[in-house]
């Protein structure tokens, strides 16, 4: 399925997620995006919401495309979807599994790996997380596979390191941009591949902003201004 041209969040909803994501589609939009990681989403209620719309011939699973998360244990809290202590090619099985439960669904449209583990670059962990996306991704249980790495942007894995599929798109600051071949991430960006090749367009990639201009999106500083207490 292609990308729509925009995805509704769910992080930091908490109790107003399963109502929100409702509204959501209600209102439109045929994007879905959450993440495994119990402390900043809540990933159950998101597929609640979807089942009862399904349930109710609102719409169907065909026509939305949902995303999802892996997250490292440095970015979660004690709620962890997976064993802490198995390998990292577990721990994704164990979280991709998860996710498929929580959302009621046999595949996932996107799945990406939400931010590498170091902020100096891939680590060998990263590369045998990534090689357990590619797994699901060949057996056809997710369409496309993506990383998400920091907000400060780290270089893109050389076509020797990834072993079936080479990154097709890059997402900016929440901006889907089709940039084959690109060098580097820009900030909060991701990139990733796709079964049916390069998505074209783009969403806002005047958003998109190097390091050293320290942009962050609209979602975190309200995070952040909830968390310092000015909001």
């Amino acid at each position: 399925m292609r990308p729509p041209a925009f995805l509704y969040g769910t992080a930091w909803k908490e109790d107003q997620t399963r109502r929100l994501t409702r509204l959501a589609v209600q209102t439109g939009f045929r994007g879905i995006d959450t993440a495994n990681q119990r402390k900043h989403y809540f990933e159950e209620a998101v597929g609640q919401a979807l089942r009862e719309l399904w349930n109710e011939g609102f719409c169907t699973r065909e026509d939305l495309f949902l995303q999802t998360k892996f997250t490292y244990t440095r970015g979660q809290d004690h709620r962890l979807p997976y064993d802490p202590h198995a390998p990292l090619s577990t721990q994704v099985h164990q979280s991709f599994e998860s996710s498929l439960r929580h959302l009621h669904t046999d595949t996932i449209d996107a799945y990406l790996l939400h931010g590498p583990a170091s902020r100096n670059g891939l680590t060998d962990g990263d590369w045998e997380v990534w090689a357990a996306m590619e797994r699901l991704h060949t057996e056809g249980r997710v369409e496309d596979s993506r990383h998400k790495p920091p907000s400060h942007g780290i270089w893109l894995p050389s076509a020797s390191r990834v072993r079936r599929s080479r990154p097709r798109f890059v997402l900016g600051g929440g901006a889907l941009t089709a940039r084959t071949g690109v060098k580097s991430v820009v900030s909060g960006g991701a990139f990733g591949l796709t079964r049916t090749g390069a998505h074209e367009g783009h969403l806002c990639p005047r958003r998109c902003r190097s390091s050293q201009q320290g942009w962050r999106s609209p979602g975190a500083r309200r995070a952040q201004a909830v968390q310092d207490g000015t909001r």
